[in-house]
């Protein structure tokens, strides 16, 4: 099945399509050179990624039994979904250890901050687009 109309974009779905990208390469950069905004920055990434992670789970969950033609998944959604998340969440649980954040300086209230607002944020923009 192939669509023949071309798909836009819009600079919303642009700026989510991107953003984790740009954000990926600056945060690799900066945290390989162990600055402490590298951590935050790869958290941001980590915790953005898992709350779409999870977001999508719920949507392909929600809407595998439509009818519609249109929105078709298969178990394998749900399989990649899963391991997307497994993937984030051990990430974000290995960047989040004691013995990484004394390496970058990180408090437990600056974990708090950081992994609690990227969540919400996270969570709203999706929602938003």
């Amino acid at each position: 099945y192939y669509l023949t109309k071309e798909i836009t974009f819009s600079p919303d779905t642009a700026l989510l399509y991107l953003l984790p990208k740009v954000l990926l390469i600056i945060a690799t950069v900066t945290f390989l050179r162990k600055k402490k905004i590298g951590w935050i920055l790869l958290t941001i990434f980590l915790t953005f990624s898992l709350v779409l992670s999870v977001l999508n789970l719920w949507f392909v969950i929600q809407y595998q039994s439509t009818t519609s033609s249109f929105f078709q998944y298969s178990e394998f959604d749900i399989v990649k979904s899963i391991f997307s998340i497994l993937l984030f969440a051990s990430f974000l649980y290995t960047v989040c250890r004691k013995s990484i954040k004394s390496i970058f300086n990180i408090t437990d209230e600056t974990l708090i901050l950081v992994i609690g607002s990227s969540g919400i944020i996270s969570f709203f923009l999706s929602l938003w687009i």
